[in-house]
Formats: C-alpha cells, structure tokens, sequence
C-alpha cells in the first residue's frame, strides 16, 4: 500500500509540483536576465520584489548563476535576504566591495544584514571580506551562498567549513555566520551550517544544522532540543527531513518533515463553499512522500507513529475553522501508513477581536489506532518530550496493529495487577505498568455495573505482543496454571 502511495504521488502529484516550479522559474529567469543587462533599471525594485513574491526556492538558481563568474549576483542576494529576513523593517540595502568580494548590506533592527555568493575555495577570502567591513553600526549577521563542486558529505563539510572559519578570525561584532552550500545538477537539497559567537569563536550550531537561523525559527525547530537532528534526502527541495533520536532513549527515533508554503490561493464553489488549498495540500503530500519513503528503508520493527509534519504559512489567512475541517479530511487518506503523530499548521491570522495579525497554530493528531483530532489555538514552544519504555511498548504493538495489554485495562475496570512469588504463586504487585518479564499480563479486575454496583471480580490473563507475539511458553503457562 505505501509503495502504491508513493508510485500515485510520484507519477501525478510530483509532476504537477515540477511543472509549477519550472513556470515559476521561467519567470525568475526572465527578470534576472533583465536584471543583468539593465543593472539600473528604473523598474528594478519591483521586479525584486516579483521574485521575492515567488512561490518556489531559489538557492538552487542561485548555486546555478555561480558557475558563471561574470554574473552579478547582488539581486539574487537581495532577494534571498528579503526572503529570509522579511521587507518590512529591511532598510538601506547596498552593494559593497571587501577583499575581493561582493556584497550586499542591509540595515534590520539596529543592526547590519550582510550577505555573499562565492565558490568555496573563496569562502576565506568572503571571510576576511567580513572583517574588512565597517561595523560600527552594530552587530553583523551574515550569510554566505556556496558552490561546492564534489563536496563532501554533511560531517565532512561541517568540519571543512569550522576549519576555514577558526584559519580567518572574525571581529566581535559578527555574531553569526550561515554558511549555504547549494547543488547546482539535480540535488533536491542544500545544506545550512550556522556558526555563531562563542568563547572559543565560530562555533557551528548543530541544532539547526540544514535550516536557515530564521527559517528554523519559523519552524520551532527548538522544540527538539532532546534529539539528535540528522538531515535526510528528501523527495523535494523544499521539504527539510530530518531524523530525530532522542538521547535519553536512542529507541526512539522518529521523523521530522518541515517545509513551507508561500502561496496559499483558495479554490471556492461559486456559493463561497472551500474546496481546496492546492498548494498547502501539495506541500502536505510532499513531506508525507518523503517520510514515507524514509520509512520503507527501515525495518518493519521500527517504523512507529510518531512522525511529524510541520508546515509555515507565509500568507494571511482569513480561513474559518468549519472550512479546516474540511481540507483535513481531503489530506488524511494521503497519510495513511506514514506512522504520522501530528501534522502542525503554523500561520498568521487577523483577530476578529483587534483587527491584529496574531501566530495560530492548527494541530491534526493522530491516536495509536489512526484516528485524528483537529486542534486550533497558540503556537507552542515547549519541548517534546522523548518517549519512555512504555509508550515505545505502546507503539511496537500498535505497530503490529495489536493493543498494548496495559491500554485495555482502564477500559475493562480496576485492574490489579498480579504475578509469580518465589513459590510460583500468584501475588499482588505494585509495580509501574509495563514491567511485566513474561510474554503475559496477569490480575484480578473488578468491573461495575448498573445491576451489580459492587462489581464483579474476575481473574484476567491478556497477551503481551511485544514479547515473542505473546506466544505460549513455561513462564506463561505457569501463569495460567497459577
């Protein structure tokens, strides 16, 4: 069923994903060639700003340009950093030389936003570019855009990039430093490695390793401070897969799929009624393809359902909470078998109260047996929590589409739990649940009824599936012979 999923989103889903992105690259294109011939141009401002309204990435058109050195990149630049950094409050954009390198300069809250685009046997020269610039004007965040021919694997690189960094000391006013190191053939990713100001220097910071400072900002990507974040491939570009193992636990290891979405365009009936959300529900289906193709590389054993999806909606919506519902059942049959926990929705909408643009977050949560929830309110920023022994209990059971013993036990009555004395006799025990050492759960529950209001008693034996599939061994039948 996942590989006919995957073959239905790769044969219709994706090529209408591709054919968009090129339309709207055609037309980024276009306006950079102009740019290029007519560097000051009267209308250079609002073709910018067209790009910058795109709905597709850019980097990788940018890692393309580097190839060609006689190409001025300052609009490609300027248009990535009013992306990321956002145009209202993004003032004094500039273009400068510094040892060699171009770069464009911007002014954001009191502080300088300074970015760059060289091959990376340049990034030294970028650097000392970087200390060379004026800085008295505040602290300094800089981005740097790379093209890395052969470049090595994610370790490799960040350990490459930390050995340039510490060869070319930075003033104490640069504060941070993204690295971006973009594939130009047919790569679906690119790598941000962030180093910021520490004692010791520029040191990377490992957390957000794949995403932008900002981006990951965006995304809540502090929230998984618990895990070990690995970046995956990805099924498209614009979808960030990680791998997150959690350092209490290392058996939990789920799967993580960010993306973002910048044109949110309402299909209506001509009654108003919402039909769909093409662009969201494509994004949706691209990080579920992703993830599900993650988890056919792993064995049967380990694909549980705490995956996540975590969508940011760039454009203000204005859409009602009956009308959520309805595109939450057009996506939930596409998630079926990706072992999904949560698919969050991060946007912005105006206040029916004040009129002011406030950040909600829209939550479809799916239970142990698949069954979803639909939540709208505040984002959260409180961490999540690794799971313990038992939940994992919980979810290799329900992995093999059984119920953990434990979870029945609520349902039926007051349960309590007996198990086997030095003398093979059955005994109460007061013990978290969970614990059990045999492939079975043994007690006595007491169910109350209208007729019987006292209850009635009886002895309960239930199967443990995560233990050899509760078959039937010595310590279990010494359990029913008890």
């Amino acid at each position: 069923a996942d590989l006919a999923r995957g073959v239905v989103y790769a044969w219709f889903g994706q090529p209408l994903l591709r054919r968009n992105r090129a339309r709207v690259y055609a037309g980024v294109r276009k306006n950079l060639r102009y740019l290029d011939e007519n560097p000051r141009a009267e209308d250079r401002g609002e073709r910018i700003a067209e790009i910058v309204r795109s709905t597709e990435p850019l980097v990788r058109l940018l890692a393309q340009r580097l190839v060609h050195p006689d190409l001025d990149n300052s609009a490609m630049l300027e248009v990535l950093t009013r992306r990321y950094y956002g145009n209202k409050g993004l003032t004094d954009v500039q273009t400068t030389q510094a040892a060699g390198t171009s770069f464009v300069v911007a002014e954001r809250d009191g502080s300088r936003l300074v970015s760059a685009a060289v091959p990376f046997d340049q990034l030294g020269d970028a650097l000392d570019g970087l200390a060379e610039l004026e800085v008295s004007g505040g602290a300094l965040d800089a981005d740097i855009y790379l093209l890395w021919e052969n470049q090595p694997d994610t370790d490799e690189a960040a350990t490459e990039l930390q050995r340039v960094m510490s060869a070319h000391p930075l003033p104490q006013q640069v504060r941070r430093v993204t690295t971006t190191v973009a594939g130009r053939r047919n790569a679906v990713m690119h790598h941000h490695f962030t180093f910021r100001r520490s004692s010791t220097g520029m040191t990377e910071e490992r957390l957000i390793r794949g995403l932008h400072p900002y981006i990951a900002e965006r995304m809540q990507l502090e929230r998984l401070t618990k895990f070990d974040l690995t970046r995956l491939p990805s099924s498209d570009e614009d979808v960030y897969l990680y791998q997150c193992v959690a350092r209490e636990n290392p058996a939990d290891d789920r799967l993580v799929a960010f993306t973002q979405v910048r044109d949110l365009t309402e299909l209506r009936e001509h009654d108003g009624r919402l039909v769909a959300l093409p662009t969201a529900e494509d994004a949706i289906a691209a990080c579920v393809d992703s993830i599900r193709r993650a988890q056919l590389r792993r064995p049967s054993n380990k694909r549980f359902s705490t995956n996540r999806v975590v969508v940011y909606l760039w454009p203000v919506s204005n859409i009602k909470r009956s009308e959520l519902y309805l595109i939450a059942k057009r996506i939930l049959p596409s998630t079926v078998g990706a072992g999904l926990e949560e698919i969050e929705l991060i946007g912005r909408q105006r206040s029916w109260k004040t009129g002011e643009l406030i950040k909600i977050a829209v939550r479809v949560r799916f239970d142990t047996a698949g069954e979803p929830s639909l939540s709208v309110g505040e984002p959260t920023l409180d961490p999540i929590e690794p799971l313990d022994d038992y939940r994992l209990k919980v979810m290799r059971a329900a992995s093999r589409g059984t119920v953990y013993p434990y979870e029945l036990v609520d349902s039926l009555g007051d349960f309590a739990e007996h198990d086997l004395d030095d003398t093979h006799a059955l005994v109460p025990v007061d013990r978290p649940k969970g614990r059990n050492t045999a492939a079975m759960v043994a007690g006595v529950i007491t169910t109350r009824t209208r007729r019987h209001r006292q209850g009635v008693t009886r002895v309960l034996l239930l199967g443990d599936p995560t233990k050899s599939l509760g078959a039937l061994s010595e310590p279990e039948c010494r359990r029913v012979i008890a």
